[in-house]
């Protein structure tokens, strides 16, 4: 049997586990060495490595004294077979992670790999040989953080301090714009090439849970909510106001001074999918001063403007022969906009310029994921029909013609809990097109009626009146809005200005503020 042996050099502080040719004693002889055999792998216990090497089994070797269980900090190696090899971490120093070669080669975090400033790999997966070896393999101590080769923020105190170099038998593949073939040009930066790994890195890449918590996953997380669940404080200081809370109505001077309530303010839009800020100055341009609406600040602030076919930016208000019931002052059911593009946007936002003796045009929220899980629940079958069902959506008005079929629920295809992960709700009645005769299941019919029913229980549905200088901003993928009719006279005006904008930079921003927030630098 071909083992891994132990051996250590005591200058770099380091555990090394080289690969010999030459078969290995007895186990009565391994025991008798102090390196025990638990399912076939080989680990050295504290006291073998005591003995052979002090400064590795005491607090000595750790980066702080303070760390905790100095004994259970040194992490090991172990060959499982020539295309992989499996270590422990000093946060879980028994539990082995098997990292294939082709894997880890192509998971080389050195500056060669991993361009210094661009942070962007400069090779390609498929450049990497199958039949790539270990040459030898080591835990070595970082002397400072830059020994860690990592970006601000990529840290894990459980893990800090203890890097994985692996040199490696060949090279891999060169490629440029120029070449063809798998090999490429020639293989290229020479042989044995050094590769390093925190173990940092290594610890988040081998569990999903903290991949996703590096990713920040459970930050952005849609939380469902009913009416009680937006107006409860989400924090000591909130003013649990009945229509207004200040959870959710955010003074517009605080959110452009502070990046402690723009982080509160989006992190709000994206677990809510609703927030609202208040405040926002109503100033109409004068003529000839161009577009410069506060609105594009606002939307340009959190994100960039989507424009569309309606323009950047878009006005509601009351006109005579409208080509869209917003634009009317009839009464708008729950609604989303723009289910007839092939993808809708994910957030819009209304700016109250004018809201003056008018009777009505309240407006009216309510949560779709909500609503589906509550389906879930309660009707397995019909949430299957909503999820599994066609339904297009069309416009073919004032000069477009535009049309795309939507599923009700979409759900995240790797959703591995109880609960489905919804992504997105498409439910639009206005620009509903016919059902497909062909397609529409006769149980798609009852399971629609249930979830429209569940969007009217009062419960679930958030009203308040728009004020002038109100901006709300929510969700179009998951929060339904609609408007109460309202009745006017000449001397009264109701006129919101809207926009639409994407959710990436508002997730960049939570991911980046987030982060700098638990670093305590907000």
């Amino acid at each position: 049997m071909l083992l891994p042996t132990l051996r250590t050099r005591a200058s770099r502080s380091l555990i090394v586990v080289s690969q010999r040719s030459q078969f290995v004693s007895p186990a009565e002889r391994l025991r008798g060495n102090g390196i025990v055999s638990t399912r076939n792998a080989y680990v050295a216990t504290q006291s073998t490595l005591a003995h052979l090497a002090p400064e590795l089994s005491g607090p000595s070797a750790l980066s702080s004294p303070t760390k905790a269980a100095a004994t259970q900090s040194i992490p090991t190696i172990r060959w499982d077979s020539s295309s992989s090899l499996s270590v422990t971490l000093p946060s879980a120093p028994f539990d082995y992670i098997t990292l294939p070669n082709v894997w880890l080669r192509d998971t080389c975090q050195c500056p060669t790999c991993i361009h210094p400033t661009t942070r962007q790999k400069t090779n390609r997966t498929s450049d990497v040989p199958l039949d790539i070896g270990v040459v030898r393999a080591e835990w070595i101590k970082a002397q400072s953080v830059s020994d860690l080769g990592e970006p601000e923020g990529y840290g894990d105190a459980t893990n800090e301090g203890w890097i994985l170099e692996v040199e490696w038998d060949k090279p891999i593949y060169r490629h440029d714009t120029t070449s063809s073939g798998i090999e490429g040009h020639a293989i290229s930066r020479g042989a044995n090439h050094v590769s390093r790994y925190s173990a940092a890195i290594l610890g988040r890449l081998a569990s999903p849970k903290a991949t996703e918590a590096f990713y920040q996953a459970d930050v952005l997380q849609m939380r469902p909510w009913l009416r009680e669940d937006l107006l409860r404080p989400h924090h000591s200081n909130a003013d649990n106001h009945a229509e207004r809370p200040s959870t959710l109505f955010i003074p517009y001077s605080d959110l452009l001074s502070s990046k402690a309530t723009l982080l509160h303010a989006l992190k709000q839009l994206t677990q809510y999918g609703f927030v609202v800020f208040i405040g926002v100055p109503t100033t109409v341009p004068f003529a000839g001063s161009g577009d410069d609406w506060e609105l594009r600040r606002v939307a340009n602030f959190i994100s960039h403007v989507r424009a569309t076919f309606y323009g950047a930016l878009w006005d509601v208000k009351k006109v005579g022969e409208s080509k869209n019931v917003a634009y009317t002052d009839l009464d708008l059911d729950l609604h989303m906009d723009l289910l007839y593009l092939s993808s809708p946007p994910r957030y819009q936002l209304l700016h109250c310029l004018r809201n003056r003796n008018v009777i009505g045009g309240r407006s009216l929220f309510v949560d779709g994921i909500y609503a589906a899980q509550t389906l879930y629940n309660e009707d397995r079958k019909a949430f299957e029909a909503l999820r599994d069902t066609d339904v297009r959506f069309h416009y073919h008005n004032d000069g477009h013609h535009l049309t795309k079929i939507h599923r009700t629920f979409v759900v995240d295809p790797n959703s591995n809990t109880s609960m489905p992960n919804i992504t997105a709700i498409n439910y639009s009645p206005p620009f509903q097109a016919p059902l497909s005769l062909q397609t529409t299941p006769p149980e798609f019919y009852p399971a629609l009626q249930k979830f429209a029913a569940l969007l009217r229980r009062p419960e679930a549905r958030y009203e308040f009146l728009m004020q002038e200088g109100d901006v709300v901003c929510f969700d179009n993928r998951r929060v339904l809005h609609a408007r109460g009719a309202f009745t006017d006279s000449p001397e009264s005006v109701r006129w919101l200005k809207g926009a639409y904008v994407e959710a990436d930079d508002i997730v960049d921003k939570v991911r980046v503020l987030e982060g700098m927030s638990k670093r305590g630098l907000i």
